[in-house]
This record gives C-alpha cells, structure tokens and sequence, in this order.
C-alpha cells in the first residue's frame, strides 16, 4: 500500500501504475505545481530506472484522468491547474479501496469500518487543522475577506485589523501557521512580522464580475471615482479606463469631504468603494452609481491551498504506525530509485 516500491528494482518491474504514484506525489507535494512542465519520457525513465514505454504509458494514463494535459505542440507534458486535487482524489480512492478490502478480509463488519473511515477522518482534520489569520486595513473588509476565504479553502480563517496586528505581531505569529492579507498592504505586512514573513501570503483582489458589468454599463462622459486608500483609487482608475477610454475619471477619497461633493456634482456617475459608500452618501446626499465589492483571484486561491498543502507537508502530517509519516521517506525513495542504487 501507498509507496512500497523497492529502490532495487529493475527497469523491467517497474510498472505504470509504479510511475503513476511517483507522478502524482510530486505533483501533490508541490514538486511539479500547477502549469509546470513535467520531465521528458527520457529523463523520468532515467531518473526511475523505468522503461521509456512505461513512463510514456503513464503519462498518456494521467491525461485521460485529467491530471496533466499535453503542453502545446505536443512537446511534453504540463500539470493541469486541477490536477493536484484529481491527483489527491485517485491516490485516496486507490489506499481506499485497499485498507477496506483488507479490514473486510479480516471479518470486521461494513458498518464498524464506515464507522471507523469517518472517525479518523474528523480526528486527522481536528489535529491537523491550519490556524489561519487574514489583515486588512479596516474592519469590514478584514471580517468579509476572512469569511470569503473560509469558504474557498475549507478551513477557518481568523479576521484582523492591521492596526492590531502591528500591536500584537509576536503573539499571533506564535499562534498562526499562515498570515494572509491582500497585495495592497504584503509588504507592510511582512515587514510587521519581521523573521515569520515567510508566513505571509498575499492574494491578489479585484473587483467582482457584476461590479465590472456596472462599470461598464456607465454611458455618460465624465466618471467620478470614490476611495479611502489612494492606492486603490490608482487601481480602479486603471480598471475604468480599460473599459472607458475615451471618458474623464475624476478622483477623490472620503475623507476630504469638498473634493467629494464637487466631484458628485459635476460628474455624470460616480463610483464608490463599499467601505466609503455610507460616509459617500452622508456627504453628496445622492447614492453612488457602482459601489465596488472585492472577490479574490482564482490563482492567488490555488497558491493559498499550496502553501497550505506544504505546511501540512513539512509539520502536520500524520505519522503511521512505524513512524513515517503518510507522504514521507517511502515516498521519497520512491521517487529516485536510480539515483539511491
């Protein structure tokens, strides 16, 4: 079960199913990340001491099952952005289906091992569960944002005020395996948390796709532009002007309350960051055209279930029952038994 193949084995027993699992743990572990260009037939036959038809088998196998997909032209072969996780879920079913086979062989009644299955599945979760923290600089995006990337990721995620997290930063980084926060403010982050910035992972926000349908739906000439931050009042202005190029965008934060009414009263449409839309609307008493809503990339989504994957990797994994851990040392013998010989 699992990564049992010898390091002494020859070319001719190394099978596809062998090269497979050797496949699919790099591409889990990181190894081989999404989008990477994966080693030559020649090269991994080389490097595992396989027959090239093996390896070009196994290869042709994992695209059917949508793991890898041919790189254009047909020059090898590149990890598919899903492929980790349909790699996670073929190696799963094939351990499965192998301690269920064997506990049933053992006379161990069907409703005892479903019992069981789930039984480990809640306690593995419980013990090895990620402590999570996402900063942003105001308190309504910081509990939004955490809340959203909850729900992409599967795991809790702790919201936190920037301003709090400069006051506070030993302490939560004792307490957290990851610090996340948005590009906008990784660099201040980082340098808050000093020797634990390797913790720290930005994602990249962007307004929503019916946000980006309303701002381009505006038909009148001049746009007037609502922030707090003036960093994301240069963002957005980019963002209109990709879409309206030929229109004026005017700018003004909240905060300085005679750029905003006289921007709300020369401008055609005016559109308003959602944390400055109710002072917006106090202020020109009129409501905005566009209040803008955040979501997170897709990739910076996919990079956070990596990094989260690899902490899991190198601190969190589950030993069995002669110490190793799940994915560990047999794995890696696995993986070069040309080289180990």
């Amino acid at each position: 079960m699992g990564f049992q193949m010898s390091v002494q084995r020859t070319s001719a027993r190394i099978t596809v199913e062998d090269v497979k699992q050797a496949i699919t743990w790099r591409i889990q572990t990181g190894i081989h990340p999404a989008s990477s260009r994966l080693p030559s037939v020649r090269d991994l036959a080389r490097e595992l001491g396989a027959n090239r038809n093996t390896v070009n088998k196994a290869y042709r196998q994992l695209c059917e099952a949508g793991v890898i997909a041919l790189s254009p032209r047909n020059r090898g072969f590149l990890v598919k952005d899903e492929g980790s996780l349909i790699a996670a879920a073929d190696d799963l079913q094939r351990c499965a289906r192998e301690m269920i086979w064997r506990a049933m062989v053992a006379g161990i009644p069907r409703e005892q091992i479903t019992q069981d299955l789930l039984a480990a599945v809640a306690n593995v979760y419980a013990a090895h569960r990620l402590r999570m923290l996402f900063i942003e600089c105001n308190a309504h995006d910081s509990i939004e944002m955490a809340r959203e990337l909850s729900e992409l990721v599967g795991e809790p995620v702790e919201a936190c005020v920037l301003r709090d997290a400069v006051r506070r930063a030993r302490a939560l980084a004792r307490r957290h395996d990851l610090i996340i926060t948005t590009f906008h403010h990784l660099a201040e982050v980082s340098q808050v948390f000093g020797e634990c910035a390797d913790r720290v992972v930005g994602v990249d926000t962007r307004p929503s796709p019916d946000t980006l349908l309303r701002i381009a739906r505006l038909t009148g000439p001049c746009i007037g532009l609502v922030c707090t931050l003036e960093n994301t009042a240069r963002s957005l202005h980019h963002v209109i002007k990709s879409y309206h190029p030929d229109r004026a965008v005017d700018t003004a934060l909240v905060d300085v309350a005679a750029d905003v009414r006289r921007l709300a009263r020369v401008c055609d449409h005016v559109i308003v960051t959602h944390t400055a839309a109710e002072q917006f609307a106090r202020i020109a008493h009129r409501q905005p055209d566009v209040v803008v809503q955040f979501c997170v990339d897709e990739q910076s989504i996919a990079y956070l279930k990596q990094r989260m994957c690899q902490i899991r990797l190198n601190g969190h994994a589950p030993a069995t029952a002669n110490g190793e851990t799940v994915y560990g040392e047999r794995a890696k013998r696995k993986l070069s038994p040309a080289k180990a010989q």
